[in-house]
């Protein structure tokens, strides 16, 4: 009878590529996850990983048992979440990952919700502007916002928001923008992910594709907190979620660079893994969120 921790410890070296990766992600001991993988490949009597000083890769054996681990584990998810259902409702692990702003408006409230509702639902959210790996980090669910790019992941439609270029008062005062064709001339504060210009978030026609700026992008960061704190400073322009930034409007502190209208809605997705298995927990996650971000657009 294989060993599921066994199993499950293979596939964490695996996806991670690294013993002393899948240790951290498991929190054990590297010489525990050694030994579950040497254990696993004694029981099964086949070598499963090829290991140097450099690089842990599957073997042949190892990558046709890889797909078959997968499914093991998803079964035994599988059983254990409807016995777990069948008493007190959701049981088991959720790992979930979204930018630090939209954890605070929409995540976070959300986990404390399904935390009280489901005393044996373990939740752990991390916040990241990265675009985190889901298979080698872990998650259950990852929150994008924006266009999607091409993936092996289901993506769930959580709903979309508006657009905000925005700049302080007395940033405008000192540079005046008429016009939206007069943003080439700002002083662009940009998101390390999206460092071309923003000429794509406009709506068709209104604005050259490939313009550029006068003024190559000088401040970056990674977090749309820190490029609405600059500029709240005064240090320049920025793009920015309207749900983010709309206290800071009402406050006097920002201001609309251009009439919001003239930007396109983004969407907001739900990535999990594309597995014929989905756990309740995510079902229940996925569709909590879609109903509360629905009722914040409502309430804006």
């Amino acid at each position: 009878m294989l060993d599921l921790h066994r199993v499950a410890t293979f596939v964490a070296v695996a996806d991670t590529g690294s013993f002393t990766k899948a240790a951290q992600l498991l929190a054990l001991s590297k010489a525990r996850v050694s030994f579950n993988v040497r254990r696993l490949e004694a029981d099964l009597g086949v070598s499963l990983l090829a290991r140097n000083t450099r690089h842990t890769v599957l073997t042949d054996v190892g990558a046709t048992f890889l797909r078959e681990a997968r499914q093991l584990l998803e079964l035994a998810q599988r059983a254990s979440a409807s016995v777990q259902q069948s008493h007190a409702g959701l049981g088991g692990r959720l790992r979930i990952t979204s930018t630090p702003a939209f954890a605070q408006r929409a995540v976070l409230p959300l986990m404390a919700d399904m935390a009280e509702a489901h005393p044996d639902l373990s939740i752990e959210h991390v916040a990241s502007s990265q675009l985190s790996d889901l298979v080698a980090e872990r998650f259950d669910v990852a929150i994008r916002l924006g266009q999607l790019a091409d993936s092996d992941f289901k993506a769930a439609r959580i709903g979309d928001y508006a657009l905000q270029v925005v700049a302080s008062p007395a940033y405008l005062q000192r540079h005046p923008i008429a016009s939206p064709h007069a943003l080439v001339h700002a002083h662009w504060l940009a998101h390390t992910q999206l460092r071309d210009a923003p000429w794509r978030f406009f709506k068709p026609g209104l604005l050259p594709r490939h313009a550029r700026f006068e003024y190559p992008p000088r401040l970056q960061a990674d977090s749309a907190e820190a490029l609405m704190a600059m500029a709240v400073r005064g240090l320049g322009v920025t793009l920015l979620p309207a749900w983010l930034v709309g206290e800071a409007i009402a406050m006097g502190e920002l201001d609309a660079v251009v009439d919001p209208a003239h930007l396109l809605r983004q969407p907001i997705h739900a990535l999990y893994r594309n597995s014929m298995y989905v756990p309740a927990a995510i079902r229940v996650f996925i569709d909590q969120l879609t109903d509360r971000w629905a009722a914040l657009e409502t309430t804006r």
